[in-house]
């Protein structure tokens, strides 16, 4: 059992160092379009009788006050630097490490004026993906001759990690005795307090049962049972898509019915579909391409201008969370998860032939 077990995940998580640099500067790329560097700039400048950091933060404990605005600044530089060593494959584990810390101790102080948020899988992906070793090839560290082994474990423990954010969601829910009550509708009063009287609503209620206290229910252990059946993630890749999918649908309707946006989880799936497409595309010309770009010079001169423009608070990043919008980043990311659910068909079927 154990073996088998084993045997699954390695077939699961075997993906080469090529696979692995494609994936870092793809998803550099994406993660800088997207969201830019979500740096915060100005909590220096907040008033200290503000700072109320909850007592499950690490600011509660490390954080006393609220720092001067110039260790921001400092921060961000760093981490700026970070980041173009992490895209140009320079040194990548140390390079995650630091972009994530300041992260995490950055957010740590911003959700500390009673206004949380779910951002630390986005926070921590950096950390833990510098440890696959996806600085290994088509890397600045490459074309200097150093050398760096893949480790897909880390692959496995970045899978693990959404597995627990989602796992323990649902198990909070299990635990607490009123959300399985029969006579309490959680999701039922979350969707009139939010939407009753909206033409959404109004929508719905055409054609969904939610005066019905049976199907209100429904909708409860639905909830639950969704945030529990995160385990399929360990199974393999396709069903990895497949609960991706789901989770998409599950975002779009949460958006659209409960006003509330969660994004905290999208670096999971941007790496896991990344990750499919490359295996299973033909990447030579595009490796090809972006090897005459990952070199020291170029390198040098992204390191030099980009803190450069950020110290002077200039982020020459288009936020395309903003422009697209939330629901239709969801669509394309869905769009992503069928496209790459029929690319891994095709690509066993060719391998069986």
């Amino acid at each position: 059992m154990i073996y088998r077990l084993n045997k699954r995940i390695e077939n699961f998580y075997s993906f080469t160092g090529i696979e692995f640099g494609l994936v870092r500067i793809l998803y550099c790329v994406l993660y800088y379009l997207i969201y830019a560097l979500p740096f915060k700039i100005g909590l220096g400048t907040v008033p200290d009788y503000l700072y109320a950091p909850n007592s499950s933060s690490i600011a509660y404990y490390l954080i006393p006050s609220i720092p001067d605005e110039f260790l921001f600044l400092v921060l961000n530089v760093i981490g700026t630097i970070a980041f173009v060593c992490i895209l140009f494959g320079y040194k990548t584990k140390l390079a995650g490490v630091i972009f994530s810390l300041i992260l995490i101790f950055e957010c740590s102080i911003l959700y500390s004026f009673q206004k949380i948020d779910h951002t630390f899988f986005n926070d921590l992906t950096f950390l833990v993906l510098g440890f696959t070793g996806w600085g290994s090839r088509i890397s600045v560290d490459e074309y200097l001759g150093k050398k760096i082994y893949i480790n897909n474990v880390w692959l496995v423990n970045f899978t693990l990690l959404f597995f627990f954010a989602m796992f323990s969601a649902g198990i909070f829910k299990l635990m607490d005795s009123t959300y399985l009550n029969l006579y309490v509708h959680h999701v039922e009063s979350l969707v009139f307090r939010y939407n009753k009287g909206t033409d959404f609503y109004q929508f719905l209620k055409g054609f969904i049962p939610f005066g019905d206290y049976f199907f209100a229910e429904i909708l409860d252990y639905a909830a639950v049972c969704f945030e529990l059946g995160a385990f399929i993630v360990l199974i393999n890749l396709r069903w990895s898509l497949i609960y991706i999918g789901l989770c998409c649908i599950f975002h779009i309707v949460n958006y659209k019915m409960l006003a509330i946006a969660f994004s905290g989880l999208n670096t999971f799936y941007l790496v896991i579909i990344l990750l499919t497409l490359i295996r299973t595309i033909n990447t030579n010309r595009l490796e090809k391409i972006i090897r005459n770009l990952i070199i020291p010079k170029v390198f040098y001169v992204f390191i030099i201008i980009l803190p450069s423009l950020y110290m002077y608070g200039y982020t020459p990043s288009p936020i395309l969370i903003k422009k697209i919008g939330y629901i239709n980043l969801h669509l394309i990311y869905l769009f992503c998860v069928f496209l790459s659910l029929y690319r891994l068909s095709l690509y066993r079927l060719q391998k069986q032939l």
